[in-house]
């Protein structure tokens, strides 16, 4: 059988998983079904919220760029990574991450990615975004 949504594509029908029940009716998970970015990120946008915000960090290579369902992360030298949200949901969750992991974070017995450092809203860019 066939996903309607997918046409016979064969592409996980995320948005009809619930009409049609727990499970699709599709196999495979396809990169198409990402949601389209509410802000476009690139190595310019990067460089300049670097420079105005974290200068000591700006001439720093900016190395692979990653990009998520909520995020784009971009690697920043040799051991850190810019992350920033794409669209609104993302920045909303990133929100919270960057106000309750550093407290409830610190009592966990396992590792977890803490943001050393936070960059905040401007002109060029909504929301914000971490190191």
């Amino acid at each position: 059988m066939t996903c309607p949504q997918c046409a016979g594509r064969r592409r996980w029908c995320a948005p009809r998983r619930a009409h049609f029940g727990a499970r699709p009716y599709c196999g495979r998970v396809s990169n198409d079904a990402t949601p389209p970015a509410e802000v476009h990120i690139d190595e310019p946008l990067v460089r300049a919220l670097l420079k105005s915000q974290h200068p000591d960090l700006a001439d720093l290579p900016l190395g692979a760029h990653h990009e998520g369902w909520d995020n784009v992360t971009i690697r920043l030298g040799d051991d850190l990574a810019v992350r920033l949200p794409r669209r609104r949901l993302g920045a909303a969750l990133t929100a919270t991450e960057l106000d309750w992991i550093p407290d409830v974070g610190a009592s966990w017995a396992f590792p977890s990615p803490r943001a050393l450092r936070v960059g905040q809203p401007n002109e060029r860019y909504p929301w914000r975004w971490s190191i």
